[in-house]
């Protein structure tokens, strides 16, 4: 809508008191849609006369924002389902995490109403699981705006706890695992070394190691650890892989011949090593409380 007594280009319009609105669809075309057009979905989707003009005003802001986290949500979760089979350079979206996340704060923060800021309380587990993973910086938003949102519920009792579990983490003291003649015989790679899974062919770096499996038997059941050629008494590695996924991956499988490093793998690891050294062609370790010798 133009300013009062102008047109949308800012001209003064004769007579100076008439307002003009105009009407875009920019998720269909870059064009001017006329009323004519609009009324007519309307009533093709069976709504009454009388309430045209209520759909047919003026969008707040807050309306906007609402519409676009939905579609990034809405855009995002069918990317992921399209893509769920392959991580490769080509699918991997380096931005979506954060444009996912910041789109369920927008809906947390911008309710339509208060049932909606109930309704709201659905995306907590998923704000709270990019907290953990990506934004921990953010605990201190979720104290100051997320918490009070949900006074008296049980979801504040929830964000609380996680906060103290995140700031427990943080104060408990990391295992040293410094490298000696045993450790240097059996872990051949360190941290910080960019690799290409063997069978799945994705790519990551290495950001932790065990001298040979340390997951629970369920899990080294359930992924078949003993049938691997080396089975369980192998190193294993704790990788960031360029889908922002974390995993945990046995030594036969990394290959760590020379390829060109993905975009989005030097993105993302980026955001957890000092530098890049091409040279050696692995990422420095900022890590060395845990991995002093690597």
């Amino acid at each position: 809508m133009a300013p009062e007594g102008h047109d949308v280009d800012g001209r003064p319009l004769a007579g100076g008191s008439d307002t003009q609105q105009i009407y875009m669809d920019p998720f269909r075309s870059d064009k001017v849609v006329s009323k004519k057009d609009l009324v007519a979905q309307l009533k093709a989707m069976g709504i009454a006369s009388m309430e045209h003009e209520a759909h047919l005003g003026t969008a707040s802001t807050a309306d906007m924002v609402r519409r676009t986290a939905r579609n990034i949500i809405t855009s995002i979760q069918s990317t992921r389902h399209i893509h769920s089979l392959s991580i490769s350079a080509e699918t991997a979206y380096p931005e979506s995490d954060g444009a996912f996340y910041s789109a369920l704060w927008a809906l947390l923060l911008l309710p339509e109403n208060i049932a909606a800021r109930s309704a709201g309380a659905r995306y907590l587990p998923y704000m709270l699981d990019h907290v953990e993973k990506q934004f921990l910086m953010d605990i201190s938003l979720i104290e100051k705006f997320a918490i009070p949102l949900f006074e008296g519920s049980h979801h504040n009792e929830q964000l609380r706890n996680t906060i103290r579990v995140i700031r427990a983490g943080d104060l408990m003291p990391k295992t040293v695992k410094p490298r000696n003649p045993e450790t240097s015989q059996s872990v051949h790679f360190k941290v910080g070394q960019v690799f290409r899974h063997r069978r799945y062919t994705y790519q990551g770096v290495i950001t932790g190691w065990d001298v040979e499996c340390a997951a629970a038997e369920s899990w080294m059941s359930q992924m078949g650890v003993d049938r691997l050629s080396r089975g369980r008494h192998q190193s294993f590695y704790h990788v960031l892989v360029e889908d922002k996924s974390v995993r945990y991956v046995a030594e036969e499988n990394i290959d760590d011949s020379h390829f060109d490093v993905s975009t989005s793998l030097m993105s993302l690891a980026g955001r957890h090593f000092k530098r890049w050294d091409e040279p050696s062609r692995t990422f420095i370790s900022n890590i060395k409380d845990e991995y002093p010798d690597d």
